[in-house]
């Protein structure tokens, strides 16, 4: 049997300053404290809804009477009782920004890094339709295709397409889930998060251009699989030093 309860957040966070949640709890969830219920008791959900000021736009300068954006949260406390014992307690937050319109900055910036995601993306796919068409013409003469190595054929693509191509895709889902009404601020934090994050290791390609970088970069290309054979070799020894101390 499944039960789903609402509280109020207001009177729950009251009693539990006051220590008083053991009361609470029986006022509000009267079905786990009779002994007969729970042979039959599968989960019980309890969900919390408050809202809480995320940001305010303009609030002083029209004398306080500014727009305020408002975030939905919804905390959803599960006691589970499929463990065969004691109810185990799980808690899941949920965050949405309000239906009310968001900055204008807010909305240009993400218009404008879904735009030149798009233009990155087309002018990738356009490299990499030309390298396969000079891979292609090679490849029609048998006595130049002949000639050419397979360190060759690779040096007319480059790995850091596929990584740009990555991180502007990302990019672009970050920008979209910005734009979307009412979207999960937790959601929209990932995907920005891990587009910055894309990014940065997007910018490390360009470092190959500097001289006092070309060796160290030339280094790890041609020693990175001993490299990281090194790595996992000494990894176990270092979780065991972490262990011990």
């Amino acid at each position: 049997m499944m039960t789903q309860y609402e509280v109020q957040a207001a009177h729950w966070l009251q009693t539990m300053k006051s220590h008083q949640e053991e009361g609470y709890l029986k006022e509000v969830f009267p079905i786990i404290f009779d002994l007969d219920n729970l042979p039959m008791l599968r989960e019980i959900s309890a969900t919390q809804r408050f809202e809480e000021i995320g940001y305010v736009q303009n609030h002083e300068e029209d004398g306080g009477g500014g727009f305020r954006c408002l975030y939905h949260w919804e905390l959803v406390t599960a006691f589970d009782g499929r463990a065969a014992g004691d109810f185990v307690s799980h808690l899941d937050a949920l965050a949405k920004d309000c239906a009310a319109k968001e900055w204008q900055i807010m909305h240009i910036l993400s218009v404008t890094v879904a735009i030149l995601a798009v233009i990155s993306i087309l002018l990738i796919a356009r490299k990499i339709r030309r390298s396969v068409r000079v891979i292609s013409a090679f490849r029609s003469s048998s006595v130049t295709w002949a000639q050419l190595s397979a360190q060759d054929i690779a040096s007319m693509l480059s790995i850091w397409w596929a990584m740009a191509l990555a991180s502007n895709f990302v990019q672009l889902v970050a920008a979209v889930e910005c734009l979307r009404l009412q979207p999960e601020i937790g959601h929209r934090f990932m995907w920005v998060g891990f587009s910055c994050f894309l990014t940065w290791m997007n910018m490390i390609q360009y470092f190959e251009s500097f001289p006092s970088y070309f060796i160290a970069f030339h280094t790890i290309a041609h020693s990175g699989m001993r490299i990281l054979q090194l790595f996992f070799s000494v990894a176990p020894l270092l979780d065991e030093n972490r262990r011990n101390t």
